[in-house]
């Protein structure tokens, strides 16, 4: 999970447990709540907004028929993983792991972006040859195979820029 929806997931539950956003009390449609995520800013991360904005495609998202009554209005998707969240998980606990969960995500990222990419690219096909040589499946091809990858990590990065892209 990316660093922003870290920091959003800590921010929702900092809200409920404020009770700037009271959602126990039932008294806000569903409308409301996203509303007042909107003016929160959640929903602008440009993580996962693409997989969460696409529609189930199931019955609840067709409308009524005729004699039905109305489903009751549901959040727009983008907020679904915040609204989603169980209740026993909106805790000052679970707020100070988030921000844990955040800041390693984002040692993690800097050291990512810090490392050269022969670096990554030999770190890959180690990780590769370890992989294949634990596959059964491979036995009979495996001298074949461990000739390739040895040949490609001694080959510089550059040479080999078709496959980082």
């Amino acid at each position: 999970m990316c660093p922003q929806d870290l920091a959003d997931r800590a921010r929702f539950i900092e809200l409920v447990l404020s009770k700037e956003l009271d959602l126990a009390s039932g008294s806000l449609t569903a409308a409301q709540v996203s509303t007042f995520l909107d003016e929160q800013g959640f929903g602008s991360s440009p993580h996962g907004q693409a997989e969460d904005s696409v529609s189930s495609g199931t019955a609840e998202d067709s409308p009524p028929e005729s004699g039905d009554e109305p489903n009751e209005a549901k959040p727009p998707s983008r907020h679904a993983k915040l609204l989603a969240m169980p209740l026993s998980s909106l805790t000052t606990d679970r707020v100070a792991a988030l921000a844990n969960e955040k800041a390693n995500a984002e040692a993690a990222l800097e050291k990512l972006q810090a490392t050269p990419v022969a670096d990554l690219w030999r770190a890959d096909l180690a990780a590769l040859e370890k992989e294949l040589r634990n596959d059964p499946k491979l036995a009979a091809n495996q001298e074949v195979i461990f000739t390739e990858v040895t040949a490609l990590k001694h080959q510089p990065a550059a040479k080999n820029a078709r496959f980082l892209k």
